[in-house]
């Protein structure tokens, strides 16, 4: 069972329960690695998530199960499987800047998340000033990087920072309620060279419906 989110597995023993809202980059590592791998697959809705909520290591999801043991946190998932599919760069210096690019990204979507779901009117009003005052900043930052880097983030090669990215782009916006690389020439080519990969853009057109 898994809430309607997108997940592929690798060929271990594994269960992977995510929810809508739950970013989906942990499901897109091993699909470019293997996506005819066969996994068991764990779909739950929000009504069965009050049972599967107690066997969950912290009452919260993503959850990945290998073997019988169940890990949570999906940055942790996330690098998990990117180690499996040599998504982690050639060697620690690339995989230091790939996680530190990682870290960028959720800084982002920490500031956005912070803004959208405030509801204090004033407070929220505050949060979306510090949201466009540092969306931008990042964001043009993340643009030259990519623009340096061969199109990419890191090295010229993809990596599990560049399908994060790519992954978390539509709840960014969602929360954002605006397009955020319109004018990122070198993000919008980093998200369509992502998209295109085959076994991606598979999964992109068969994907269950979600919320954002």
């Amino acid at each position: 069972m898994f809430f309607p989110a997108n997940v592929n597995g690798l060929p271990m023993r594994r269960s992977l329960y995510t929810v809508k809202q739950i970013f989906i980059a942990i499901n897109l590592p091993s699909i470019v690695a293997n996506p005819s791998s066969k996994t068991q697959k764990c779909l739950t809705t929000r009504e069965d998530w009050p049972k599967i909520k107690p066997t969950t290591p912290f009452g919260q999801v993503p959850m990945l199960e290998i073997d019988g043991k169940r890990i949570a946190q999906s940055v942790a998932i996330c690098r998990f499987l990117a180690k499996k599919c040599n998504l982690v760069g050639k060697d620690d210096l690339e995989a230091l800047e790939i996680d530190a690019t990682v870290d960028t990204i959720h800084d982002v979507r920490a500031k956005l998340a912070a803004y959208h779901y405030e509801e204090n009117a004033e407070t929220k009003a505050a949060k979306l000033k510090v949201a466009n005052e540092v969306v931008p900043f990042v964001l043009e930052r993340l643009d030259t990087q990519v623009k340096n880097n061969g199109g990419y983030f890191v090295a010229g090669a993809l990596s599990w920072a560049d399908l994060t990215f790519v992954a978390l782009l539509d709840y960014l916006n969602f929360m954002y309620k605006s397009d955020l690389i319109e004018k990122y020439d070198n993000l919008k080519a980093l998200k369509q060279k992502v998209l295109d990969i085959p076994a991606i853009k598979d999964w992109v057109a068969k994907r269950p419906e979600s919320e954002c």
